[in-house]
């Protein structure tokens, strides 16, 4: 957390870590609004992650059937996060039947900031302990700063047969595949190559620089003004440290060596690490060539990453994974 203290200093920042990050998290949000949130459910729809969180859903469905306890989680805040309606509408037109029931809620860091022996304190919970049959997050993980506090509330949500899926995360193994970076380069070398090339053209260079005075910029500087207002900061955060701080398990490329939080997740690490007694049903993943639409890749570089996922299945840049606990073992 060294950089995230050295940024607080910075900005002057009178306010905890956590804080300060769920400061900037929901002032980004709010911020965005109206903007690119309508279209979000849409982005996910296009996504090739799309297809595998789809069939995590109907294995659940195949495993568990119909008549089951469903709680969708998500958040508002997350750079790349949905809030839980995204998922509990894919889920639905999955579980057709009315017989199962399906309870919504997003997430908050301030809300997991509280001891993981007080989560069901709350009203929102009360009651509620081993009640679930099913637990569904969709690009939520990558935003909780707190995995601890997390993975405590699923597990005490969960019946002792429960099961779990986490899609469209962050994937660790994508960041440490060598050739998947070193395809990822190449093809960033070659589109910078064609940007060389294109500023020769009045109207492509007229395009740009609207496209740089646009959408994002305008957005960094709302969250800039609010904070300011509201926490009463001295500084401005680069484009760069609003995107690190608001998704702060995401590797995100791009540019500044600002970074807080994992540099993505490993699906076997989490389910050691904060799954004790659930066992892997399924993972896949997807992304091979990082946050790129692999419509919009030139047929070479679709066919490069057709070979990565054929050769390297679970090293995409996101995953979704679907665990099952086991009973017996607790």
């Amino acid at each position: 957390m060294d950089h995230l203290n050295a940024l607080m200093r910075r900005v002057n920042a009178c306010l905890t870590p956590a804080e300060f990050i769920e400061a900037v998290a929901v002032t980004f949000q709010e911020a965005r609004n109206g903007e690119l949130r309508e279209v979000m459910g849409q982005r996910f729809r296009a996504a090739a992650s799309f297809s595998m969180f789809q069939k995590a859903l109907h294995l659940a469905l195949s495993e568990r059937g119909q008549a089951q306890s469903i709680l969708v989680m998500g958040c508002g805040h997350g750079f790349a996060g949905e809030s839980a309606d995204f998922a509990a509408g894919v889920l639905q037109e999955i579980f057709l039947s009315k017989r199962a029931s399906v309870t919504t809620c997003n997430l908050s860091s301030g809300f997991l900031r509280q001891d993981p022996e007080t989560l069901f304190s709350t009203s929102q919970f009360a009651g509620q302990e081993g009640t679930f049959d099913l637990v569904v997050a969709h690009s939520l993980l990558h935003y909780v700063p707190d995995l601890t506090a997390a993975f405590t509330l699923i597990r005490r949500l969960l019946k002792p047969s429960g099961g779990l899926i986490l899609s469209h995360e962050p994937n660790a193994r994508f960041w440490k595949d060598e050739a998947c970076q070193e395809a990822v380069q190449a093809l960033r070398k070659e589109v910078r190559a064609g940007q060389r090339r294109s500023r020769f053209n009045v109207a492509r260079l007229y395009r740009r620089f609207r496209a740089a005075t646009s959408q994002t910029e305008r957005v960094s500087d709302r969250v800039n003004r609010r904070l300011m207002e509201r926490y009463g900061l001295m500084g401005s955060l680069t484009e760069n440290e609003i995107q690190r701080i608001v998704d702060i398990h995401r590797p995100e490329a791009v540019p500044g060596d600002f970074r807080i939080g994992l540099n993505g997740f490993d699906h076997e690490n989490l389910r050691q690490t904060y799954l004790p007694g659930f066992r892997l049903i399924w993972a896949g993943s997807s992304g091979h060539l990082g946050y790129t639409c692999s419509s919009s890749l030139p047929p070479k570089w679709r066919r490069k990453e057709e070979t990565l996922a054929a050769s390297r299945p679970l090293n995409g840049c996101v995953f979704t994974a679907y665990w099952s606990q086991d009973a017996a073992a607790l």
